[in-house]
């Protein structure tokens, strides 16, 4: 089970941030909408914001892997009709 982070550039010249997500012998894309631009200050704080959102990830399927319910999920307010 892995989170990585990976880049791709984009015909633009711009950076593309997306999640390679491998878990249980499957491999999933996330694209969180992030791109690394030529300004060096907002693209650090980005790069930032995508490291925090990998390591939210790789927390979560461990949790999910191990049978922990994530304190938000329990919390939620359900309505069967």
């Amino acid at each position: 089970m892995s989170v990585k982070l990976r880049k791709r550039k984009l015909a633009s010249g711009n950076v593309s941030l997306y999640l390679d997500i491998y878990q249980s012998g499957k491999r999933a894309y996330e694209f969180p909408g992030l791109y690394l631009t030529k300004d060096k200050t907002a693209s650090k704080e980005t790069l930032k914001l995508a490291e925090n959102i990998q390591a939210k990830r790789q927390v979560e399927i461990q949790h999910s892997e191990h049978g922990f319910v994530p304190h938000f999920k329990k919390k939620a307010n359900f309505v069967w009709v």
